[in-house]
């Protein structure tokens, strides 16, 4: 097959592209907004990615080409979108093949504190109830006949009613799709990045803490030991690097950690010497003007990224601090830190690299990269802060750096990687615009799309697991505040779990404990900890028992109590209503009377629990809860009742969620401690 047809096709695309721009920008400039068409970018782009699949489905032997002359008009495209023009601030997606390949949450909203701040302002010009009050837009309450187990907990809030794929079959899946677990939390420093050793024996989280955030902490967890005492808060110690760590990555047959700044790394034991003592200092390497990811490959070297090469080191021709207090030549300026002047900074430059890797192109630049275990190759994102550029590829390091494959589609930068054991060949992407992707390995164009953020924030971390053999994604909230379960085979969101209000920042799936790990971040808080941000909490409209919180659940002696919301509460509204605009057309055939006679048998035990607990209200002064004392902040994602349990972390946390078949009910997780204030956030 000629080349010819193709590349009339892209040379069409791109003169569309280059009318669209010109017509946007003058519209622009003669304020002509009514006649602003943003779409017609989309549909390019759109355009763009149907011909490279198409090209892929005939096997087309140009296809390498064709696909980055996709990728570059792609480019060009959300260059611009991102640019002065400020076509979108996030983009909608523009690679999937049709409405089936892209996977939305029906219930999707703006959030509680962006509502409530809204009506707050348009008070005066809406029209109000007729007994006075304001309409609330906002999800209905909580409800406990929604749950679909007695052991559910109830930080959970499911979606309507569907056939998910886990069944009695599939008893650990099922566990999971129930939301049958444990949850636990502790408070831990500014996160940064969280990293799981590979044989799963380890968890590190590198962060940032001391005098406004200006010094390297570290957490690491032994997740044998986290499993049978889950309130430990694991090993603490700061690194003796000059600024905080971005970059973090464990050798498991080595028991080494490895953390590095913006010109050095250094490896740590995480077993303990003669003394006792853990974390002794083994390595210090060199990485000047290599300031990207880390990883250890499997025959025995450690890797640092840079733009246009990486740098690579035989760890077991290191020299070692057991033998010289001074690695590397020269002199190394410990003055030029943020860090207090007592800090305790190694001055040692490090070891130089044994090889350097010059990648083909000198400009690419690494943002993040996860190493595909079966094919030793690594999927690379590029860096948005080093370059301008939005590509992800599949690299062979062995080869030089040779681009195996690039993946489309991506509107910003990957944050995070994540592949599963149970299949090989896929792979999934979490994206700064907000969309997490799945790909098949051999392909360029995304087979999912699932749009976490809804195009209002950027998505760090997404995980594939295979519970039982079951296709499963976790994805975690940022603006949205919460983790969310999609079935990957329906193709729909099961649930989602609360993260207290705070963002997710990293997850990691412990598949021999049945575990997930996440490390948030509490938006609330300023550089000193301080809450910010906070008004009065309200009562939720449901029943509230007072049962005290478990010492189970959290080690942190200055939170108060947690409340629990035994029952649901009496709402005609559906808390899973279609968004403004979407038909109820868009359900599958069939698919809509299906889950209506499941929410039936839902709605007779929903019923009669209503009437159990018709007086609720009455009874909650005699219960003895104090709101007064109670405190939730005033642009948080969800209300208070949005859950079946009032719970603001107001810290930044480590959640495990501990999915069992028999869960202690009993394990509650407590409110973290927060101060009423009349300033916003900073």
């Amino acid at each position: 097959m000629s080349n010819e047809p193709w590349e009339q096709e892209i040379d069409s695309l791109k003169t569309q592209l280059s009318q669209f721009k010109e017509l946007f920008l003058n519209q622009i400039a003669a304020k002509d907004y009514d006649s602003i068409k943003s779409d017609g970018l989309v549909d390019i782009l759109k355009e763009a990615s149907t011909l490279a699949r198409r090209a892929e489905a005939q096997n087309d032997p140009d296809i390498d080409a064709i696909v980055q002359s996709v990728y570059e008009l792609h480019k060009d495209g959300v260059d611009f979108a991102h640019g002065p023009a400020d076509v979108f601030e996030y983009m909608p997606s523009f690679a999937h093949d049709d409405d089936a390949s892209i996977v939305r949450d029906r219930h999707r909203t703006i959030g509680q504190g962006v509502m409530d701040s809204f009506f707050q302002f348009m008070a005066a010009y809406i029209k109000r109830k007729p007994d006075g009050s304001l309409p609330n837009p906002t999800p209905s309450p909580w409800k406990k006949a929604r749950q679909p187990h007695p052991k559910t907990t109830p930080l959970s809030r499911f979606r309507r009613p569907f056939p998910v794929s886990a069944n009695d079959e599939t008893p650990l899946a099922q566990t999971i799709y129930q939301a049958r677990c444990e949850i636990y939390g502790h408070n831990i420093h500014s996160p940064i990045k969280m990293e799981m050793s590979s044989g799963s024996s380890c968890l590190a989280i590198i962060g940032a803490g001391g005098w406004k955030n200006r010094d390297p902490k570290v957490t690491l967890y032994f997740l044998d030991e986290l499993a049978e005492n889950p309130l430990h808060d694991g090993e603490h110690f700061t690194p003796q690097l000059r600024e905080p760590a971005t970059e973090v990555v464990l050798d498991e047959g080595r028991k080494l950690l490895f953390v590095g700044d913006s010109d050095r790394v250094k490896s740590y034991c995480w077993e303990k010497d003669e003394e006792g003592k853990p974390f002794s200092p083994v390595h210090t390497l060199r990485s000047k003007k290599h300031d990207g990811p880390l990883a250890v490959h499997s025959n025995g070297r450690i890797l640092r990224a840079g733009k246009g090469s990486a740098l690579v080191w035989n760890i077991d021709d290191l020299e070692t601090h057991r033998e010289h207090n001074k690695i590397g030549e020269g002199q190394y300026d410990t003055s030029d830190t943020w860090r207090d002047e007592d800090a305790r900074i190694e001055p040692s430059p490090g070891s130089q690299p044994h090889l350097t890797v010059d990648f083909p192109d000198p400009n690419f630049a690494i943002g993040t990269w996860h190493l595909h275990q079966p094919s030793g190759h690594m999927f690379c994102s590029e860096s948005e802060i080093n370059t301008t550029k939005w590509g992800c590829v599949e690299m062979d390091l062995q080869a030089g750096g040779r681009i195996v494959r690039r993946f489309l589609g991506h509107a910003g930068t990957v944050n995070q990687f994540s592949t599963s054991e149970a299949d090989p060949n896929v792979v999934l992407t979490a994206c700064d615009d907000g969309f997490v992707r799945m790909y098949d390995i051999r392909r360029s164009l995304p087979i999912l799309t699932f749009d976490v953020e809804g195009q209002a924030s950027r998505c760090y971390s997404a995980l594939l697991t295979h519970p039982d053999g079951i296709p499963t994604v976790f994805t975690g909230g940022t603006r949205s505040e919460q983790v969310k379960v999609w079935d990957v085979r329906a193709r729909r969101v099961v649930y989602e779990l609360s993260s207290g209000n705070t963002a997710v920042q990293a997850m990691a799936w412990d598949t021999q404990h049945s575990t997930l790990y996440a490390a948030t971040e509490c938006m609330y808080i300023d550089r000193f900890g301080r809450t910010v941000g906070y008004r009065p909490a309200e009562k939720p409209n449901y029943r509230e028992y007072t049962d005290e919180p478990s010492e189970k659940a959290s080690d942190d002696e200055s939170i108060g109590k947690s409340d629990d919301a035994e029952e649901g509460h009496e709402d005609a509204a559906d808390d899973d209503e279609m968004e403004e605009g979407e038909d109820d057309d868009e359900m599958e055939e069939g698919e809509e009377e299906e889950e209506d006679a499941m929410e039936e048998g839902a709605q007779a035990l929903e019923d009669d629990e209503d009437q159990m607990y018709q007086d609720a209200s009455d009874d909650d002064e005699e219960d003895g809860d104090d709101y007064n004392q109670r405190r939730w902040p005033r642009k948080a994602h969800h209300g208070e009742n949005f859950y079946g349990r009032v719970y603001d972390a107001a810290a930044n946390m480590f959640f495990q969620y501990r999915f069992k078949a028999d869960p202690d009910m009993d394990v509650m997780l407590s409110s973290g401690y927060a101060t009423l204030d009349d300033g916003e956030l900073w």
